[in-house]
């Protein structure tokens, strides 16, 4: 298609570009040198419109980077905010991990699991001391169901916090992603 260029005026080409005619004259000025004029006030149609694309697809560059810079700085100030609140709840006693209270509670579980299985021996001689063996797993019985059911509902609420937390956390990513992908567009 190399030829004669097809030469237009600022209207027309303002008119096929979608902006204004002043666009047209600030975008062919010094500083910016989009537009080459081929005299005064006219320009070749095909050089202006490719030139006038390469420009629109490196201002779409930038603002995407723009956005991503800004969506990724939003994500870490919600995370350092995030952090100084648990800091802060943490100070005020408000919440324990879940490590310490396993530390803090397992001595004091171990040692009521120890006290609870050492009923039955203090208990069936002074009930029935020819019957000892048979009231010992009497008494046992239940003392392990409560312990098992004990054990179970610990498990349970552990479980039920960290699943709540996982969600807290793929929901906060889910936002951030979605931030993310909407400053992209």
């Amino acid at each position: 298609m190399a030829g004669k260029p097809q030469i237009i005026s600022t209207l027309e080409l303002a008119e096929i570009l979608g902006i204004s005619d002043r666009r047209i004259q600030q975008l062919s000025s010094e500083t910016e040198k989009v537009f080459e004029k081929i005299g005064r006030g006219k320009y070749d149609l095909v050089k202006s419109v490719q030139a006038f694309l390469s420009y629109q697809t490196e201002m779409m560059r930038e603002k995407s980077a723009a956005n991503s810079l800004e969506a990724e700085q939003t994500r870490m100030t919600k995370i350092k905010a995030d952090k100084a609140e648990i800091e802060l709840l943490e100070k005020m006693g408000k919440i324990i991990h879940v490590e310490a209270l396993e530390e803090e509670l397992g001595p004091v579980f171990s040692m009521l699991k120890s006290r609870l299985m050492s009923i039955p021996q203090k208990l069936a001689p002074q009930i029935d001391p020819t019957r000892i063996p048979k009231l010992q797993a009497i008494i046992e019985e239940p003392i392990r169901e409560a312990l098992e059911e004990l054990s179970n509902e610990c498990s349970r609420i552990l479980s039920v916090k960290q699943q709540r937390a996982d969600e807290k956390s793929s929901r906060r990513s889910s936002k951030t992603i979605k931030a993310s992908s909407e400053a992209d567009n």
